[in-house]
């Protein structure tokens, strides 16, 4: 990790402390104004409002857009207008009360339109904060994909789930907001292994671990393998996955990841938590990239050229491509299931 100055923040590791503290509060937030109650959650929400103000005084965190702010503000008002008398408040308190949150709010939008040369920006919208809700409840793990920016470009469709999932460009972010709705892991399993299946060519004759850990992840989603199966694949494909090198170490890694899939919703672990198949598909996409820089190489590219320009473009073909072919797969039934438990937060 990079330092470059004295003091508390004043390296890559802090600052990614700092991003997961940020993270963290954002979450008690958007759980408040996803399903807005005095009583159960407005305290931490309240709160979370107040630490951000702080460390916007502090530190270059990052800070909402001032117009989700401006959301915030109007379900907290609304909301503390139409219950705090349940609470028999005194009227001196319940005044100062309301000036104060109005008052955090206001600071919380000016700072983030001074941050951002007075830019508004746009609301996140249901979908948005739930795509971030997804990255804070994250434990640490394998890259998979910036939940920040899938946010943003969900954001264009309110909370239109369906025209955005038909509308989604990239695979990993398809399996990323699948994932995040709670669309049953046994659903997203095959459409993912159907994709890893044909790469299996690419390992050495004679491994079979990366084959054995597919079909294990596979025979766990059509309820005819076991969380153990699904355990002693994930490690023996993560065995063969270092002294393989390049392309097929990416292809043992991806069929690990669906191995661990199976088995974190087999322990009954929230699939968020590991986010196992978008860094199966991450995989799929380093594939792609490897496979493509190589050939560039070989065909005289210098390597840094082959990586950054081959490499890439190959990529993100790769992922994009992906997209109609999960959509086919994934009915927009099991999806739009998913839908009903969200539509109550």
């Amino acid at each position: 990790m990079g330092t470059w100055a004295a003091g508390p923040f004043g390296n890559d590791t802090a600052l990614n402390y700092l991003g997961g503290v940020v993270d963290r509060l954002m979450n008690s937030i958007f759980e408040f104004v996803d399903n807005p109650s005095l009583e159960a959650n407005f305290d931490e929400a309240f709160a979370a409002i107040a630490l951000l103000n702080i460390l916007a005084q502090k530190v270059t965190a990052p800070l909402p857009d001032a117009a989700e702010v401006e959301v915030w503000k109007r379900i907290a008002l609304h909301t503390y207008d139409s219950q705090i008398d349940e609470l028999k408040p005194d009227k001196e308190y319940k005044r100062s009360q309301r000036k104060a949150i109005a008052k955090e709010l206001d600071r919380l939008i000016a700072a983030s339109l001074e941050r951002k040369d007075g830019d508004e920006g746009e609301p996140l919208g249901r979908l948005g904060r739930l795509l971030l809700r997804a990255m804070a409840q994250r434990t640490p793990g394998p890259f998979t994909i910036n939940y920040t920016e899938v946010s943003r470009w969900i954001t264009d469709f309110s909370d239109d789930l369906e025209r955005a999932w038909n509308e989604c460009p990239r695979g990993d972010w398809l399996i990323g907001l699948a994932t995040a709705l709670g669309v049953p892991v046994r659903v997203l399993l095959p459409p993912v292994a159907s994709l890893i299946s044909p790469l299996l060519s690419k390992v050495p004759a004679g491994e079979q671990r990366p084959a054995e850990a597919l079909q294990a992840a596979e025979r766990w989603a059509q309820g005819t393998g076991t969380e153990a199966e699904c355990a002693r694949a994930r490690e023996a494909a993560l065995s063969a996955a270092s002294p393989l090198g390049t392309v097929p170490s990416s292809v043992a890694s991806m069929t690990a990841a669906l191995a661990e899939a199976a088995l974190e919703a087999a322990a009954g672990r929230p699939a968020l938590l590991r986010d196992a198949l978008t860094a199966a598909m991450n995989d799929y996409g380093n594939a792609a990239h490897l496979e493509a820089g190589l050939a560039a190489m070989a065909a005289g590219k210098d390597r840094l050229s082959a990586m950054l320009n081959d490499g890439i473009a190959a990529r993100d073909a790769a992922i994009n491509a992906a997209a109609p072919t999960l959509r086919e797969r994934i009915p927009w039934s099991a999806v739009r299931e998913a839908l009903t438990p969200l539509s109550r937060r």
